[in-house]
């Protein structure tokens, strides 16, 4: 088993110690925008957790977001008395998975190295497991069924860009934003506010994406085609 040890990085004893420099953190993106659900399981109980969700009127579980409410069935005439019914729900079970990461040290690193190896641990062990949760949520939400391709020829994933030059398009993202409204998702609609003061500030309804930095390009591109495509039917097709 692995263990800092004295000699797993050479001290600088005799040489000028400069800083400890700064190393790429991975930063929280989708369980801040994302819904995340937390916990706590009391112990001994069971590795198994089953959420709960009440479904609309005339929702299935295939289709749990769908309301199909008919005005003439909720009709009464008078004296009558409306026909009792009863809620439906939807279970949804999960069994907990265990994550962990172990770092090592001698009793002389402790005792007789220069640096805070304990500390920086500490640190390392809290990015990682950050890192992981998010590689863990970004899988989750990649493995899901409503999956949305740029065109009729792109069937997987792996078909995708390429030497096709198949990518994100402003079709696509209005198929993407008729679909989440059509299940009735949820639009944000404040975001915290960029000053000292503790607050969040609104900011027009929106969806948010969670992208490949790789697509910061073409999105840009695209969008700068909406907004000329808009402004030629504000004026008329100029």
């Amino acid at each position: 088993m692995a263990e800092q040890r004295m000699a797993t990085q050479s001290p600088r004893i005799g040489r000028y110690k400069g800083e400890i420099l700064a190393h790429a953190m991975p930063q929280e993106v989708i369980g801040r925008v994302g819904v995340s659900l937390k916990k706590t399981i009391p112990k001994n109980t069971s590795e198994t957790v089953i959420y709960r969700r009440w479904l609309p009127k005339g929702a299935t579980v295939n289709s749990p977001n769908t309301w199909n409410v008919n005005p003439a069935d909720h009709r009464i005439n008078e004296g009558e008395t409306p026909v009792g019914e009863g809620l439906y729900a939807q279970d949804i079970q999960a069994t907990l998975q265990e994550y962990a990461v172990l770092y090592r040290y001698s009793n002389r690193v402790a005792d007789f190295y220069e640096d805070d190896v304990p500390k920086e641990m500490r640190r390392m062990t809290g990015e990682r497991m950050g890192l992981l949760l998010e590689m863990i949520r970004w899988g989750q939400l990649r493995a899901g069924t409503n999956v949305f391709y740029p065109a009729l020829t792109v069937t997987s994933r792996s078909l995708v860009g390429g030497a096709a030059g198949h990518g994100i398009n402003a079709n696509m993202l209005r198929r993407i934003a008729r679909s989440l409204s059509n299940n009735l998702a949820m639009k944000i609609s404040s975001v915290l506010e960029a000053s000292t003061k503790i607050g969040t500030q609104p900011i027009e309804a929106a969806f948010v994406v969670v992208c490949s930095s790789d697509l910061e390009a073409d999105i840009r591109a695209k969008l700068e085609e909406m907004t000329i495509e808009a402004r030629r039917q504000l004026l008329g097709g100029v």
